[in-house]
């Protein structure tokens, strides 16, 4: 009997081996919100399956940098909701492997859940090539079979299961498979006692996936926008924090608590404009020990915002890990098709609002440049977390729009954006072509075409 234990505990052991990650190492990357930040989506995402019980899936989507996975450690550190897993997905962390998705969220819940542990290693014991299989078949022998038929009543607390960057698991196929396996698991099992929060960035083959009919039942979603008026007092509620802590390190460095001037905050905050990555790149920027000096720090950020996020050489560059971010995005779309097709948008976008009158509807511009709804469609699929992109049945009446500043300024800065620059020369050629281009299609259909006026 000991030396069944014993294999069954090594079994237990290999389960914690293929792993995307232990529960209590949760200390990597964004810290959780700031405590007086973000509190109407947190409460949402704490209470969304008490509003009604059939609801077990809420997908918290949002545009890159507006502090998702801060917000999703912001729910577990509150210990106002009983934490059956957590995983986090990410790709500066290589936890991106989708075939451990199964393993970390069975590991976790066998070390909170009572009982469901003697569940997990009766079952490797009796087939300890289980781990092997594949996603769907082991969720359903590790979760959907013990969970399923456990009944979940309203005076029980549900065990919340959370996912965070989903759209950085290695392969958008493994991604919406993931999202059909919890649906399905959802809409099967109504009293099943979990409940799943999953954050990301609302990629097109994630909405797809989630707005499938079969889960509306089950599902709902709270985006969260990037330059709401909610996110801009957020961002400057931690940006004064932030500062205050400044003062407080640097105290020898500064007299009172006049710095830095209501101008230099005000600027700092615009733009910043509710993305929170922006301000907290920037706070550490400022606040960096190895230059000790703040206010120097804070002067040079904000000569490189007037300059539009353009560093000189001897500045370095304190938006890095933004530009970073936006050359990762960039980066999943065929060089091919961003030079003839998404650069053309983008430099169209970026040129034509400072010089018309009135905003010009997405398929408009598309038509000028001469690109088909498919090719254009196709070419921003992969940039939803960057750019607001009408739908077709919008396109002709709504403008495609930059959803923040600092994005406009990486792609028309060529030092920093290299090969994915928009340079407003270019732009500005491209458009004096196809207008030439509407002229000459309109003189061949025209009768007076060899006619002055």
């Amino acid at each position: 009997m000991l030396i069944d234990s014993l294999i069954c505990l090594e079994v237990l052991e290999s389960l914690a081996e293929q792993t995307l990650s232990p529960f209590d190492i949760i200390d990597e990357g964004p810290p959780a919100c700031h405590p007086s930040t973000r509190l109407y989506i947190i409460e949402v995402a704490q209470k969304f399956h008490c509003v009604s019980q059939s609801k077990k899936i809420l997908w918290l989507s949002g545009p890159a940098g507006v502090g998702k996975t801060a917000i999703m450690r912001s729910i577990i550190q509150s210990g106002k909701s009983r934490i059956g897993a957590a995983l986090f997905f990410s790709r500066p962390n290589k936890r991106t492997d989708p075939r451990r998705f199964v393993q970390t969220i069975a590991y976790q819940l066998a070390k909170n859940v009572p009982g469901y542990q003697q569940y997990v290693m009766d079952q490797l014991c009796a087939d300890p090539m289980l781990l092997q299989s594949g996603t769907k078949y082991l969720f359903e022998r590790l979760v959907e079979v013990p969970f399923c038929n456990r009944p979940y009543h309203k005076k029980d607390e549900p065990w919340l299961i959370l996912i965070d960057g989903l759209d950085e698991c290695e392969g958008e196929e493994a991604q919406r498979e993931i999202v059909e396996i919890i649906g399905a698991f959802a809409c099967r099992c109504p009293t099943s006692p979990l409940v799943w929060i999953v954050a990301s960035r609302a990629e097109y083959w994630l909405r797809a996936a989630f707005n499938q009919k079969m889960f509306q039942l089950c599902f709902c979603q709270e985006h969260i926008e990037i330059n709401s008026q909610d996110a801009r007092r957020d961002v400057e509620t931690y940006l004064s924090s932030e500062f205050e802590k400044i003062r407080r390190v640097f105290a020898h460095h500064l007299s009172g608590n006049d710095w830095p001037l209501e101008r230099e905050f005000s600027q700092l905050s615009r733009a910043a404009s509710g993305m929170f990555l922006f301000a907290s790149t920037a706070a550490r920027f400022i606040a960096d020990s190895t230059a000790c000096n703040p206010v120097n720090q804070l002067s040079t950020l904000l000569s490189i915002i007037d300059n539009g996020g353009d560093p000189s050489p001897e500045q370095g560059n304190p938006l890095s890990p933004l530009h970073n971010l936006y050359a990762q995005i960039l980066g999943s779309i065929p060089l091919k098709t961003y030079v003839h097709v998404t650069r053309r948008i983008l430099g169209c976008c970026r040129l034509l609002p400072p010089n018309t009158m009135q905003s010009t509807p997405f398929a408009l511009s598309c038509n000028f440049l001469g690109i088909t709804q498919h090719d254009a469609y196709g070419s921003l699929e992969r940039l939803h977390s960057v750019l607001d992109v009408p739908l077709p049945e919008g396109a002709a009446t709504k403008e495609m729009k930059i959803l923040h500043s600092s994005f406009s300024e990486y792609l028309g800065n060529r030092h920093v954006s290299k090969c994915y620059n928009v340079g407003g020369q270019e732009a500005g050629i491209d458009i004096v072509r196809c207008s030439f281009r509407i002229l000459q299609e309109a003189n061949k259909h025209s009768k007076s075409a060899t006619m002055f006026i």
